[in-house]
């Protein structure tokens, strides 16, 4: 019998945490990856257009871009610490449910455009729950646990139809953010007079 880990709101919270910075997919990626590549070859295409009329358009497009690059990356970190700082366990609620199935997408994608560009091995895992709920696993799960830090794979691979989980999920949409699998957490309130 392997040792259980027990999982208060303080470690839920760290993984809430945890899975916003961290998940970066979802079960239509790939469909996202397709239409952001045909809108980056339309726009290398209207650029090389305007180039050939107005020979000045990449200078003001590069000095705009040299503009617009760090306030788009400090808007989102700006956003991201925002997102993280409105997390409260509260919003959250904790619910026990099966798995139903394990989903595996893997696919290659290239970093580049040219033929010598350098192939990404892409793996996506995501669990499905017997009460239509949906995980997408994020990489890298449980970072506090002494015994069990683990990957996206190593919750799969552990992981079988009809097992149990402890499920966190929002609120307000059903979303899933963390799942514990039982069979390595037990789930634990702690009281007022333990907290402090």
């Amino acid at each position: 019998m392997t040792k259980k880990e027990t999982v208060t709101e303080k470690e839920i919270l760290r993984d809430i945490i945890n899975s916003i910075k961290k998940t970066t997919h979802n079960p239509k990626s790939r469909m996202s990856r397709r239409a952001e590549v045909a809108v980056g070859a339309t726009v290398g295409i209207a650029v090389v257009a305007i180039e050939i009329i107005y020979p000045m358009f990449v200078l003001w497009m590069l000095l705009g871009l040299l503009l617009f690059v760090p306030t788009y990356l400090i808007v989102a970190r700006v956003r991201l610490s925002r997102k993280i700082k409105a997390v409260r366990v509260e919003d959250y609620e904790i619910i026990f449910g099966t798995l139903a199935e394990i989903d595996h997408e893997h696919y290659r994608v290239k970093r580049g455009y040219k033929w010598y560009s350098p192939v990404d091995e892409i793996n996506n895992y995501t669990l499905k729950f017997d009460d239509g709920g949906v995980w997408c696993v994020p990489k890298d799960n449980y970072p506090w646990s002494v015994e069990r830090p683990m990957s996206d794979m190593a919750i799969c691979q552990s992981s079988k139809q009809g097992d149990s989980f402890i499920i966190v999920r929002k609120k307000s949409d059903g979303k899933i953010a963390v799942a514990y699998p039982e069979i390595f957490f037990d789930f634990r309130v702690v009281s007022c007079a333990e907290r402090h």
